[in-house]
């Protein structure tokens, strides 16, 4: 099984909770299991979107996540072959980590089945969006990014030298990822005096004379946050845009039990194996 492997962070809001249990890791844990656990039904442009967490042990969850379509359906001669439309759900398989733990925790991993969908992250946010008609009420907000290498980004620099326009960074606030310097520590003034769940910054020079050397502070870190799932970037090259949303980070993973009935040991390590770095 090829998995596709993603972030989530949880930011508070600030609106005030209706619940006074829902402050503190315990409760925001408590908070994404009720979440993740749900059943959700709705749509994403023209698409038609389902899921359901069908198993919840500890920290873990594993859920269905599918797209409606439809296939043409011929049947025998004595029926003469008659010819139908019938609906279908192709779906994958998710495995969910709960735990804010900075280098293990708060883990997406979607099981890469094209009929379903060939680059889940769109509908991956548009599930976070759904999510968020529920954690609003709490006082919180979900947010999705792909896990991806800092071998992508240089990469599309070096290769693009002096062609470069722009490039463009997007963090979400620092409640997760254990990282120091002086981005993290902007990024939490950012969210104590604005509020700020998300913060975005672009450098350009439309000539495509823009130097990003690899001894930048700023783009370093910020690439090292991008990388741990904590953001995204966009880089403009002669006209055209690369984006780290291209480049999520995948690894290949066998099951070799039933998640559904396995017993709970097995299903944590299982699940631990899968939403693995």
């Amino acid at each position: 099984m090829k998995l596709f492997l993603y972030r989530f962070f949880l930011n508070q809001t600030n609106q005030l909770s209706f619940l006074p249990n829902s402050k503190g890791s315990d409760s925001r844990r408590k908070l994404l299991q009720d979440v993740f656990i749900k059943q959700y039904h709705f749509q994403h442009g023209r698409a038609e979107l389902g899921y359901i967490g069908e198993r919840n042990e500890d920290n873990m969850v594993f859920a269905k996540f599918g797209r409606r379509t439809t296939q043409a359906v011929i049947h025998p001669p004595e029926n003469h072959f008659k010819r139908e439309i019938e609906e279908t759900w192709p779906h994958a398989n998710v495995f969910i980590r709960l735990d804010p733990d900075p280098n293990t925790g708060q883990v997406i991993a979607v099981e890469h089945e094209p009929k379903a969908f060939y680059k889940p992250l769109s509908s991956l946010e548009a599930l976070a969006n759904k999510i968020n008609e529920t954690l609003s009420c709490e006082g919180y907000f979900l947010s999705i990014h792909p896990v991806t290498t800092e071998q992508d980004f240089w990469g599309l620099v070096d290769k693009g030298k002096d062609e470069i326009e722009k490039v463009s960074f997007s963090f979400s606030a620092p409640n997760l990822l254990n990282l120091e310097g002086a981005l993290t520590d902007d990024l939490k003034k950012l969210k104590a005096e604005y509020n700020a769940t998300e913060t975005s910054l672009s450098i350009a020079n439309p000539t495509g004379r823009l130097k990003i050397p690899k001894t930048s502070k700023f783009v370093s870190e910020g690439v090292e946050y991008v990388i741990k799932g904590g953001g995204e970037y966009k880089l403009k090259v002669k006209g055209q845009w690369h984006r780290s949303t291209d480049k999520c980070k995948y690894k290949t993973f066998d099951v070799t039990v039933d998640l559904k009935t396995t017993d709970k040991n097995t299903f944590i390590t299982t699940l631990k194996d899968l939403t693995k770095l």
